[in-house]
């Protein structure tokens, strides 16, 4: 009986044991499914992750692609437009250089002018002094014509040394002894 007795108190300690060990199952159970969901819910997160990173993947290389587009055509707009200021810095230079040019010759022109209204003027008083010459050479010449016919005539006479108008041979003396100019009327 001791044996049974053994035997019973073995058998109650295997079957409380086995209860444990079977509630040790069924927790271990429990974990390795509530593991197992953890699991399959983390392996949905990682594809819908990597789903995710996929598509955040091909916008960022859509997004570096449209960048490069658009960098292409800055770069291309900046050149275009390096090339149109060089053109117009050119054309800028060469209006300069015109306008200098044209200014150099118009200051020339104005020179020139300039001189040849000096020349002008001093053409115009050799004129005036050349008429007033004029009058008086014709005028002396009108008096020695005069003193010569009237010395030819014998009707000279003179008056206290003096010469010309003070002789008494002026154009009315001539004109009252009726001469003309080198002729005898």
């Amino acid at each position: 009986m001791l044996q049974l007795a053994e035997m019973k108190k073995k058998l109650q300690e295997n079957a409380s044991l086995l209860e444990t060990a079977q509630e040790g199952k069924k927790k271990a159970q429990h974990d390795r499914e509530t593991v197992i969901g953890r699991a399959e819910a983390a392996e949905a997160e990682v594809d819908k992750m990597s789903e995710l990173m996929k598509k955040l993947q091909q916008e960022v290389e859509d997004l570096h692609m449209a960048m490069e587009k658009r960098q292409h055509e800055f770069d291309q707009n900046l050149a275009d437009k390096k090339a149109t200021l060089e053109h117009l810095a050119m054309e800028r230079d060469t209006a300069q250089a015109q306008i200098l040019n044209q200014t150099q010759k118009l200051d020339e022109l104005r020179d020139h002018l300039e001189a040849e209204r000096s020349k002008l003027h001093e053409l115009g008083d050799l004129m005036s002094s050349k008429d007033d010459l004029c009058k008086s050479v014709s005028k002396m010449f009108t008096q020695i014509r005069c003193l010569f016919i009237l010395v030819s005539r014998g009707q000279f006479r003179r008056y206290s040394g003096q010469f010309w108008g003070h002789w008494g041979i002026t154009r009315k003396s001539c004109r009252a002894t009726n001469l003309k100019l080198g002729t005898d009327t």
